[in-house]
């Protein structure tokens, strides 16, 4: 109803009776119910501003180290020292916690898996924006974290902006990637944002950011868009919305903004992207959610096998999963990964992990 209406509606009402004077009593309870309102209110408040345990305990299985910069990395680290090294990179908004239905099946394999939280994400460091979210600075950081390890060669697993990162490393050192498999991330022109990280950018980006880490309604806007991104919003679990909605509180609406706001500075590199990709002949496959609405198979998936030379039966399109293909399959992921590093192996344990 508008104020005019309100207006011409006023002179047909009739004049309010004055309010009885209030009993002390009457008084007090309503102080009292107020009261209790407010406490309840802080409660809740304090109560979210709580790290939830399921990201505590993930956390609590992370290592950390200093980059070349002065940031803090997390990272996981799991499995023999001497194993072969499977390098699994996130992308935005998640962390290494994307992966943790996959470790497991990998380090049970015998390899030892690195999977680091990048700057801006998970549980490292989240400076102000600037060149600390840039891709190039981020393959920096892990080319020297690898050398700090003792890690010469990795089989290389990426997803969503994790990819550009990859192929940062990849046309910086690509001796160093012994073999590549690729989830839903692009290197192609054909990529169009998402409206929601078009408005990131402009004037609707800080209420978005505010709304994104508010503790009224942060973690229902996240676990909206993972779920809406899954092919079965069943499989984002709170476990991985929570993961991701305390990054955003921390301050990964930095990164996602500042990376809204670069697309065209981003996909000015793609070309060079697309000439490190033809010039790596190492094995490949490639595993994709097919109802991803930004990523499309069709032609996204299609230009990665072409120029990486990806034989038909090592493309993979799983109809049923979106955008985060990791968290719809799982143990599909993995056993891409074992088959990659010429494993032949059953259902992955990922599968009744996942419920399959």
């Amino acid at each position: 109803m508008t104020s005019s209406t309100v207006h011409a509606l006023s002179p047909v009402l009739p004049p309010l009776a004055p309010s009885p004077p209030r009993h002390p009593a009457a008084r007090l309870a309503r102080l009292g119910t107020r009261a209790i309102g407010l406490t309840l209110t802080l409660g809740l408040a304090a109560a979210c501003a709580s790290m939830p345990d399921s990201v505590r305990a993930w956390r609590g299985g992370l290592r950390h180290a200093t980059t070349v910069d002065g940031h803090q990395l997390a990272y996981v680290d799991r499995g023999p020292r001497d194993g072969e090294v499977i390098l699994l990179l996130h992308g935005l908004p998640t962390s290494s916690q994307l992966y943790r239905q996959v470790i497991p099946d990998l380090v049970d394999a015998g390899y030892r898996v690195l999977a680091p939280d990048l700057i801006g994400y998970g549980a490292s460091s989240k400076p102000g924006p600037g060149a600390a979210y840039d891709m190039k600075q981020q393959a920096v950081r892990l080319r020297a974290w690898l050398d700090q390890l003792g890690v010469a060669r990795v089989t290389l697993v990426v997803h969503d902006i994790g990819g550009l990162v990859g192929w940062e490393l990849l046309d910086a050192d690509p001796s160093r990637v012994a073999r590549l498999l690729v989830l839903n991330t692009t290197a192609y022109p054909t990529f169009d944002p998402p409206k929601e990280m078009k408005q990131l950018a402009g004037w609707m980006g800080r209420p978005m950011m505010t709304m994104m880490t508010s503790w009224l309604v942060g973690q229902d806007l996240t676990a909206a868009f993972i779920r809406d991104n899954t092919g079965d919003p069943a499989r984002a679990d709170w476990a991985t919305i929570d993961g991701v909605w305390w990054s955003l509180r921390e301050g990964t609406t930095r990164p996602m903004r500042q990376m809204a706001r670069s697309f065209d500075l981003v996909k000015r590199e793609f070309t060079r992207y697309q000439t490190a990709l033809r010039g790596f002949d190492g094995p490949t496959s490639i595993v994709w959610g097919g109802r991803d609405r930004i990523l499309r198979f069709d032609d996204t998936a299609t230009a990665f096998a072409r120029d990486l030379r990806v034989p038909a039966a090592r493309v993979r399109r799983l109809d049923d999963a979106g955008h985060f293909v990791v968290l719809d399959h799982p143990e599909v992921v993995a056993a891409a990964v074992l088959e990659l590093m010429g494993v032949a192996t059953p259902t992955p344990a990922s599968a009744a992990r996942a419920g399959r």
